[in-house]
């Protein structure tokens, strides 16, 4: 969970005498949400004829890792996407399964190494011809 956490440690020997704890020392895990994506390209409305399109957005810089998740539906309420992907290295991806015709919604979130998910990019929309 996030939050910040304390520890200390102490020995124990085989007869079970205990050294004293020592001092506490702390971490924090994050909780602050990476910054949501820009999405690139495709323009939004376009007509494309590759059914397997490369989908582009702007790479979102953070003092931790960054992945980035994305989903392809031809639902605007992206009930049954045809792609989704929860774990995206680049801020960038080409689309695998060949697409039928038809219109495709799109959008990518950020995802930082605490776990922290950014809100969904605005939807754009493409049209495979």
């Amino acid at each position: 969970s996030h939050g910040t956490y304390y520890w200390r440690v102490r020995s124990v020997d085989a007869k079970g005498n205990m050294s004293a704890w020592t001092a506490p020392w702390s971490f924090t895990v994050g909780t602050v949400a990476p910054a949501v994506p820009a999405l690139v390209a495709p323009a939004n409305g376009a007509v494309i004829t590759d059914h397997t399109p490369y989908l582009d957005w702007s790479k979102v810089t953070a003092s931790s890792t960054v992945h980035y998740q994305l989903q392809v539906d031809n639902n605007a309420d992206f009930s049954s996407p045809a792609v989704s992907k929860t774990w995206v290295s680049y801020s960038y991806y080409t689309v695998t399964t060949s697409l039928s015709h038809g219109t495709y919604y799109w959008r990518v979130r950020s995802v930082d190494a605490s776990g922290n998910k950014s809100a969904w990019t605005t939807a754009r929309s493409f049209r495979v011809a």
